[in-house]
Formats: structure tokens, sequence, C-alpha cells
């Protein structure tokens, strides 16, 4: 898949690719990934790979999955992101979000158009935001080979962060399309891993280093969790659940259990720059 992706009407755009996989992350019962960072084991270079969506040809067969104003509107603002005039491109991308009644056949197409705008502007985090809800609706919205496509760049992206908890919603996303087989079976022992992690009650066990703002997230698999091998400083837990969402300032060898009545969460921990640690999750508090 090292080739150029064409966009819908020829025009040859870099998107993004993945390398081979440059050696199979070691795996134990105690974590995703043990020995060198996770960042090590999958490439994510910015060359482009190619696919085609018949997206044109579709709105002109059938106007239930988009409104002639909406392509309008979509292959301006492609056009111009295409041609890195963003400042132009914000407004046609604007009034794509502003439509009302949005079809996931026009959703999805306009989370690929912020994962481009994202992409030229350098903005790192509303390019993964948008990539990960563009994963999460694409399967039957979108031709299946740029579903897949960007599927597994984020799936290794997530495995890179060790984010586990979000990596097992993409490969539960990936699986909806029979056609991403081929590509999961290159990571089968990974792909293993994270079905253990998702339906077993084992403990989780990560070793992390938090960015240059201090800040690592991820979505929890199990209700308990704390952390333990501290080098530098923890400040915080920012929490986004199904039914709750709150700070909770960070205190010392604390075990922290979520409420059932919360949901599934996700958590940003909070610390100081390139501070290590060791999330521990678990079923049920030590000793228990």
């Amino acid at each position: 898949m090292d080739t150029i992706w064409k966009i819908f009407t020829g025009i040859i755009f870099t998107f993004f690719t993945y390398t081979a996989i440059a050696q199979q992350p070691k795996v134990d019962s105690s974590g995703i990934n043990q020995g060198d960072r996770a960042a090590k084991t999958f490439g994510d270079s910015t060359e482009g790979f190619f696919v085609k969506d018949q997206f044109l040809q579709e709105i002109e067969d059938n106007h239930k999955l988009a409104r002639i104003g909406f392509g309008k509107a979509f292959t301006e603002a492609r056009s111009l992101i295409i041609a890195s005039k963003l400042d132009k491109a914000a407004k046609p991308l604007a009034k794509l979000h502003e439509m009302k009644d949005q079809t996931n056949y026009e959703r999805v197409r306009i989370l690929l158009l912020d994962f481009w705008y994202a992409s030229k502007a350098g903005d790192s985090q509303k390019e993964n935001d948008a990539l990960v809800e563009f994963v999460a609706l694409a399967p039957n919205n979108i031709d299946s080979e740029i579903f897949i496509d960007a599927g597994v760049k984020l799936l290794k992206r997530q495995i890179n962060n060790q984010d586990i908890g979000r990596a097992v919603d993409t490969l539960n996303s990936l699986k909806q399309d029979p056609n991403s087989q081929t590509e999961l079976t290159k990571i089968a022992p990974v792909v293993k891993k994270l079905e253990d992690f998702s339906t077993g009650n084992k403990d989780i066990v990560l070793d992390i280093k938090s960015n240059e703002t201090g800040k690592w997230s991820t979505k929890l698999l199990r209700p308990t969790f704390y952390l333990t091998n501290i080098s530098g400083a923890v400040n915080a837990f920012d929490f986004t659940c199904e039914k709750h969402a709150g700070l909770l300032t960070y205190t010392p060898e604390s075990v922290l259990a979520i409420p059932s009545n919360w949901g599934k969460c996700s958590v940003i921990i909070m610390s100081s720059p390139n501070t290590n640690f060791r999330l521990i999750q678990r079923e049920a508090k030590p000793g228990n």
C-alpha cells in the first residue's frame, strides 16, 4: 500500500502511510509492550498511499446519501485544502459543519476534510480527534479501502502511545469490515493481545512517559487503577465518563475505583513534562 492516494477526481494529495512493522512488540500478561518503547515498533511516516472513493458519482446516483449543496461545498473545501489555501478552505468547511440533520454519509466525509485540514495546519490534536471519530463512523459509510487504511493507521498510533483502551475500540471498528482481515493478520500478536485485554479480567500494566505537555490519555478497560514507579510529578486525573466528568487531584499511593454508574471512562493523567509512571488497571482493589 505504499502508493499515492488519488483523491476522488484524480488529484494527487499526500495523506499518510504506514510502514511495515519493524518488529513485533514483546508482549506478556503484564502489558502490551515490554522492553523498547512502543513508538519504535510501528512506523508513522507521511508519504501517501492511495484509495479511490466514488463520492461524486454516488451523489449523482443517490441524493438520499448527500445533498447537492453538500457535494458543492465538499468539492470546494477539498480543492482548497489540497492547494494549502486553508484560510479560504475554512469557509466551505464551516458551511458543511453548519448543515443540519447530517447523514452518516455526509458526516464521515466532513471528518475526512477535518483530518486533512488539521494535517495541513499542523494541529496534531485536532488531526487525531478527527481520525478517531472518522474511524468510528466510517464502516459502511465510505469506500472500504479508505476506512481500512485510516483505521490501521489510527490503531498503530494508539498502540505506539500505549492507549490500549482506544486501540480496542479501533480494532472493533475495523472488524466490522471483512476486508480488514488481511491487514489485521499482519499484526496478529497485537490483535490477540488487545482481544485478551478487552474480554479478560487480567491486570493491565503499562509503563508510560508523558509528553512535553505533561499529559497522557487513555480509555480505561478496568474499574480500578493506580500508579507506581513515578519519576517526576503527577498532579491530577481528568475524567470524562459516559455519565460523569470531573478533575481529581492526585494523592500518592491512592487507588481509584470508578463507580459503576459513571459508565465507561477515559482519563487524562496530568503531570510535569516527561514524567515516567506505571499505570496498573485491575478488576478490584489490591488485596480483594
